[in-house]
């Protein structure tokens, strides 16, 4: 993905996903739910515009609920 960290510097079990205009974010899926780190209410915005699209899973839209 261009533009992300290098791999190395995430934590081990931590992914790196993009959002629409936005630096790309750490994401940790742990037992079926995705979770960010430092997310604020713009990052969680974009994410429902990406889970309305399918472009994450709808599981991430849990842990802002």
């Amino acid at each position: 993905m261009s533009g992300a960290p290098d791999e190395g510097d995430r934590p081990p079990g931590f992914y790196w996903i993009s959002v629409a205009g936005g630096s790309p974010e750490v994401a940790h899926f742990v037992e079926g739910e995705w979770w960010l780190t430092g997310a604020d209410s713009r990052v969680v915005d974009e994410i429902e515009v990406l889970i309305e699209q399918s472009l994450v899973p709808p599981t991430l839209r849990n842990r802002f609920a």
